[in-house]
């Protein structure tokens, strides 16, 4: 009997040992390019899962598959990637073309525009798309992770005053310690605030050059790396009209759980009596109790201020409109934008109006015409007085905000940041009025095939009030 049931568990394991090798199989195979040269480093992924490997330097791979069809995708940089069904076991050969989209792709480095191919320096580029997946009130917040060898950091986040600090590649030491990479926009220098307000709706591209050959052309300005913006600009065809419109809300992530008066008053008298022991305590039992309890909100307060001062939201809304269009021989991009952003309390707001115009006109057949109008009217509303943050993480829990009958409290040491924040108190508000503009001609000379003479005038106007 025990012969028997040996035999059978034997005949049982070896059937499901047989089912299960037969749920794999291994596919093999070759990638090279289309000169016939293998191609090693090319990754091999099984669609819709994280099982994968990468061909050697012969290009050769092999892969283990579950049962089933499975869809390989083989994928290289610069070379287009392919996707492949497969089936069972066996060899499976891909041929891999380069990508010659992004190959051809224009890259606008510091004396003009090149293709990518022939470009030999550090470039990264940001288009348009990526600038605007990620919406912010200032566009240098928008290069954040977008580009290798780019940091960026944001020290506050008060809107209007928010810009993110750019470090290209590390710090350097040109420019006063400040680190700041050169800003060019459609060929001209402007500032970073310049930059940072811009319209993201209106750019084309944002082209960062970040080492010494690429920023050779600028000098010594140009040491601590330059950023390209190119705006957008008319094409031939008929007028094509864009709107968009984003809204969003910030709100503090987590706000800390600071102790209450009751646990405040009672730690107050231990740390009091651990420092003297004579000492006599801060808060009499009558007070901890009236903490304890909260009975009278007006003497025995339990103040959250963090909660109070920055527990609300920041709403944020942005339009764009821009018309695009012309003929062969006049093209135009007009756009207006207008960006309202609130911060964590009513009296902080950032208001701003972008407005640019692009014209070329193709004057002559060997004279071109391009002038460039843009501008920003910026209102910016803040509280009169500062260290609010301060005064709020300082002031303790026992001192009321604001009493019962809506009048403002004067907790002690520290001013009420409540106070400081609140209508009562007034606001500070500064506008001021940007004028960019930007001509140029270029005349090609007839007699001398590729040779022309560009001509380039630039006037800023600029106030504050």
């Amino acid at each position: 009997m025990k012969k028997i049931r040996l035999l059978l568990i034997l005949l049982l394991s070896t059937c499901f040992i047989q089912a299960s090798l037969a749920q794999n199989y291994t596919v093999t195979g070759k990638t090279s390019d289309k000169t016939g040269l293998p191609v090693a480093g090319v990754s091999v992924l099984i669609k819709g899962t994280n099982i994968g490997t990468t061909s050697n330097v012969q290009g050769n791979y092999s892969i283990n598959i579950p049962s089933g069809t499975a869809t390989l995708v083989f994928s290289y940089i610069g070379m287009v990637s392919q996707e492949i069904v497969v089936t069972k076991a066996g060899p499976v050969d891909v041929v891999l073309d380069d990508n010659t989209d992004q190959l051809n792709e224009i890259v606008v480095v510091g004396y003009g525009s090149q293709r990518r191919s022939n470009v030999t320096g550090s470039i990264s580029t940001v288009n348009t798309k990526e600038l605007l997946q990620s919406p912010v009130g200032d566009l240098s917040n928008a290069l954040a992770g977008r580009t290798p060898g780019v940091i960026t950091k944001q020290p506050a986040g008060e809107p209007g005053s928010d810009a993110a600090q750019i470090y290209i590649r590390g710090n350097s030491t040109f420019g006063g310690a400040s680190m700041e990479p050169l800003f060019v926009i459609d060929g001209i220098v402007r500032s970073f605030r310049d930059f940072s307000q811009m319209d993201p709706n209106e750019i084309e591209s944002v082209n960062i050059l970040k080492d010494a050959s690429s920023a050779a052309i600028f000098g010594v300005k140009g040491a601590n790396g330059v950023v390209l913006v190119t705006s957008k600009r008319g094409k031939s065809g008929k007028l094509s009209a864009n709107y968009s419109f984003n809204y969003g809300k910030s709100e503090v992530t987590r706000l800390p759980k600071n102790l209450g008066s009751f646990e405040y008053a009672t730690l107050y008298n231990e740390a009091k009596l651990n420092d003297n022991p004579d000492a006599s305590p801060e808060f009499a039992l009558d007070r901890l109790e009236g903490f304890r309890s909260g009975s009278n909100p007006d003497l025995y307060p339990n103040t959250d201020w963090m909660d109070l001062v920055l527990g609300g939201g920041a709403p944020r809304l942005q339009h764009n409109v821009s018309l695009n269009g012309g003929t062969e021989k006049v093209k135009y991009f007009t756009s207006l934008g207008y960006l309202d952003e609130d911060g964590l309390y009513k009296s902080l707001n950032y208001n701003r109006y972008n407005v640019r115009s692009n014209l070329d006109i193709q004057a002559t057949s060997s004279t071109k015409v391009s002038i460039d109008l843009s501008g920003r009217l910026e209102k910016r509303t803040t509280p009169p007085s500062g260290s609010i943050f301060e005064h709020t993480m300082r002031n303790p829990p026992i001192f009321p905000a604001r009493y019962s009958d809506g009048r403002l409290a004067s907790p002690g040491v520290y001013p009420n940041p409540l106070a400081l924040v609140s209508e009562e108190s007034g606001y500070n508000r500064t506008s001021g009025n940007y004028l960019m503009t930007n001509f140029q001609v270029v005349q090609d000379i007839p007699w001398v095939k590729g040779l022309s003479l560009k001509g380039v005038l630039a006037f800023d106007r600029s106030f504050t009030y």
